[in-house]
């Protein structure tokens, strides 16, 4: 009598699973050859992996019961069934099977090359858009620190031209005969170093000035040019104490300049939240100001 099919056979389970995948690869490989006239997106590899993943799951159980039917079948069945005869329907079997396996494994092989190849290509695209944010900040900033030395150098000329108006005025009512250098002319002389990038000596000729006449109406001008000569030495922690004084002069005019300038001190600082809450103030408490539409661009 025969042993049972199975070991005269030699079965493998390999055979079985690709006799199976015959069935189900014909209708895979007529979807691959459709997709193959155009160019898949990386959706629609993805779509296609998780597919043929459904499908090999699907064999998987289709093999299992195939082996659960051969095993089930009776020992007259099994004595019917000739070694010679198996032999020659699974060769019939595996040669276009191993085929169609190889043209299958090629196929995924070029879409997970796709996918790989559309992924660079994203990474590439993420680091140039990164690349460029980095260099829109850079060139905003550049355009933040060009505005404020524009501003700066337009409040000096404002400045120069108010104190020799004062001057013209004072002296009118000074005898000719006074002695010694005036208030003005030392202020003058204290902004010159601020333009000239001396900084240090600048700071120290207006606070002289401020310790001399505090209540002269260029007292508030000079505390406020203190701050702008630290916030030129980047030394901002300190600029916004000195902004923040020009507030104690009576009838200041440089109020909503210190505010405005308060507000960029923070922002070079990196306190984003801060400098917004500072510029805001600015524009609520001084409406009509000249620095109320920068800071309005800032904030946005």
């Amino acid at each position: 009598m025969q042993q049972p099919i199975k070991n005269n056979l030699k079965f493998k389970p390999s055979a079985i699973k690709l006799f199976v995948l015959a069935l189900s690869l014909m209708v895979i490989n007529l979807d691959l050859a459709r997709s193959d006239s155009k160019r898949l997106s990386n959706a629609e590899i993805a779509a296609s992996l998780d597919r043929l993943a459904m499908d090999i799951s699907d064999l998987k159980t289709q093999i299992a019961n195939l082996t659960k039917t051969v095993n089930s079948l009776t020992a007259k069945d099994k004595e019917s069934i000739t070694k010679a005869t198996l032999t020659t329907d699974i060769n019939k079997l595996i040669e276009p099977l191993q085929l169609t396996m190889a043209n299958l494994e090629n196929r995924l092989n070029i879409l997970s090359a796709e996918q790989a190849n559309m992924q660079k290509r994203l990474n590439e695209v993420e680091q140039r858009t990164r690349y460029a944010d980095s260099i829109n900040f850079e060139i905003l900033s550049q355009l933040v620190i060009l505005e404020n030395r524009l501003a700066s150098l337009s409040n000096s000329i404002s400045d120069y031209n108010s104190a020799s108006q004062t001057d013209a005025r004072q002296a009118t009512n000074r005898s000719i005969t006074s002695p010694g250098i005036t208030y003005k002319d030392r202020y003058l002389n204290a902004l010159s170093l601020h333009q000239k990038g001396k900084f240090e000596e600048a700071i120290a000729l207006f606070r002289k000035l401020i310790a001399d006449d505090p209540t002269n109406e260029l007292a508030d001008n000079a505390q406020y040019w203190i701050g702008e000569s630290y916030y030129s030495m980047k030394q901002y922690q300190q600029a916004i104490i000195e902004f923040e004084k020009v507030r104690n002069f009576t009838n200041t005019d440089k109020d909503d300049d210190a505010q405005y300038k308060i507000g960029l001190c923070f922002k070079q600082m990196g306190d984003q939240k801060r400098a917004k809450d500072e510029l805001e103030k600015l524009i609520n408490l001084y409406p009509t100001s000249e620095y109320s539409e920068s800071a309005k661009q800032l904030i946005k």
